[in-house]
């Protein structure tokens, strides 16, 4: 369910609770995210993906942003798990931890959003060759 049109009534029920709930750094981070972003590169929080859920997502640029708080503790092995899977889907991961969003949170929103642009023109890039080589 990586498509918003796909996602099943669970599943959003799931993201709004999930977003809800957010510790202090998610929250903080969205409120950047959503502040003076003029980009048409789109970060959707707490976002279905398969029967995982994103902290922050960017679909153009297949980039995945996790808030790694006391929730991950102890859960290496999951997370690896899930990091495979996604990056089987062609989503790279970032983690970090909750401190990101506590002194110098604007310039790594400002670094993240740029990793994203490019990640999406690399994306496109690579999409274009593909489909000149194909002709």
């Amino acid at each position: 369910m990586d498509d918003l049109r796909t996602q099943t009534d669970e599943q959003t029920a799931r993201a709004r609770e999930l977003r809800r709930v957010a510790i202090r750094a998610e929250r903080k981070l969205w409120f950047q995210f959503r502040q003076g972003n003029k980009l048409e590169l789109k970060i959707r929080r707490q976002h279905p993906f398969g029967p995982y859920y994103l902290d922050f997502y960017c679909a153009a640029a297949l980039l995945a942003l996790e808030i790694d708080g006391s929730s991950h503790d102890f859960r290496e092995e999951y997370d690896a798990k899930r990091d495979a899977y996604l990056l089987s889907k062609g989503v790279v991961t970032l983690r970090f931890s909750p401190g990101v969003a506590d002194e110098g949170i604007a310039e790594f929103v400002a670094w993240f959003r740029g990793e994203c642009i490019r990640r999406s023109t690399e994306l496109s890039f690579t999409n274009m060759s593909k489909s000149e080589n194909e002709d």
